[in-house]
């Protein structure tokens, strides 16, 4: 038999609407706070490396291999 039936379609309360936009709110305060321990962590992680070998080139674009100005001359 090839009758469609009618998809169940829930209507939404103002109340569902608004608890929906709460979680969201609170998803996204959880995840800033997260990325923000994730950052200080990488930050520290990255201090602390840098005082143990502080003779370490960590700037992007360093070249490991160069000595110093007149290296390139």
């Amino acid at each position: 038999m090839d009758s469609e039936e009618p998809p169940n379609v829930r209507v939404a309360c103002s109340g569902d609407i608004d608890e929906v936009v709460r979680l969201m709110h609170d998803a996204a305060r959880i995840i800033a706070a997260k990325r923000a321990e994730q950052e200080q962590t990488r930050r520290l992680l990255e201090q602390r490396e840098r005082q143990l070998n502080p003779f370490q080139r960590t700037t992007p674009g360093s070249d490991p291999g160069r000595d110093g100005p007149a290296r390139g001359l």
